[in-house]
């Protein structure tokens, strides 16, 4: 999106998602920042959506479908505060093109194998609010998943 001449207010909300080619390969993230101290909706529905990409990063193993993944990532988003959360799809395969296999949707049989990139994300919408949005690339393992994303994941607010 091209610069405005648009002051940011205290408490607003900036929403990025960035994507890159290293090396020819795909990455992706997507973050939250405010000017100042959140306001508290702002902070709480960031809080459900980190939930439920914690939730996927903890949960993810070898052998499981996308479909499982996609279950149990908007579930943790819904217990966690969004409870009439709603995607078609929270993530994908990403390497030598932006998506690839595994798709993380409800209808995915494609299987995460051991070494397969997942860009997992959670962003939601709302007219008249905006979005909260957070998305990082993890490495599947078999005895637990490997962030390859360095910047803090939480709701970033600048003083």
């Amino acid at each position: 999106r091209r610069p405005t001449g648009t002051a940011l207010r205290r408490g607003q909300a900036v929403w990025f998602d960035v994507g890159a080619v290293v090396d020819g390969y795909w990455c992706d993230i997507a973050r939250v920042c405010t000017l100042g101290e959140p306001e508290e909706r702002l902070a709480r529905l960031y809080a459900a959506v980190l939930a439920g990409e914690e939730a996927a990063l903890e949960q993810a193993r070898p052998g499981m479908t996308g479909r499982e993944l996609f279950d149990l990532t908007v579930a943790a988003v819904r217990d966690a505060g969004i409870p009439h959360y709603r995607r078609s799809h929270v993530g994908h395969g990403i390497g030598v093109e932006v998506y690839d296999r595994v798709l993380i949707r409800p209808d995915s049989t494609d299987e995460l194998r051991e070494g397969t990139v997942v860009n997992i994300e959670t962003p939601y919408y709302e007219y008249g609010f905006g979005c909260v949005h957070v998305e990082d690339p993890f490495v599947v393992g078999p005895a637990g998943n490997r962030l390859l994303t360095t910047l803090d994941r939480g709701l970033l607010i600048a003083p």
